[in-house]
């Protein structure tokens, strides 16, 4: 079977139905202005009995809102793309330490001090200014060893 959802809400994908079991409900009710819900319930089953082709709407309206309750909740992982962007946007330089310091400013004592791969980094870059000793592309690589 070849079928085509709308591409909006459910509500809305069945406003555009012939057998709209949304308008059944609001003409049974408007018929029977003294029925209960449970009565109203009635009525609309015994419609639909009656005429099977709102059985199609019903399932559409039920599957379109539950597909996407499970779309939006279906884990998902970041692809190898996304990280690579992301770690792309992260600029070493700038990247703030528990110093209060950012790592461009920080001094390579200073980076020893804080372990990790910045061990390295301190002891390149000695009593200087890790932005005056290296390049973001430098940072980029030693981190990439590390990693």
């Amino acid at each position: 079977m070849n079928r085509t959802l709308a591409p909006w809400g459910a509500t809305k994908a069945q406003s555009y139905k012939a057998d709209n079991p949304r308008a059944l409900l609001f003409q049974l009710a408007a018929d029977n202005p003294q029925a209960s819900r449970e009565e109203l319930l009635d009525l609309c089953l015994a419609e639909i009995e009656a005429h099977p082709e709102y059985i199609e709407s019903i399932v559409e309206y039920w599957f379109i809102n539950n597909y996407r309750s499970y779309a939006h909740t279906a884990p998902r992982l970041p692809s190898r793309e996304m990280i690579d962007s992301i770690k792309a946007q992260i600029c070493l330089l700038d990247f703030m330490l528990p110093t209060g310091k950012t790592l461009g400013q920080s001094t390579g004592t200073e980076c020893v001090k804080l372990g990790g791969w910045l061990t390295e980094i301190g002891e390149r870059a000695g009593k200087q200014i890790v932005a005056s000793v290296f390049s973001e592309q430098q940072l980029r690589d030693l981190l990439a060893e590390h990693a």
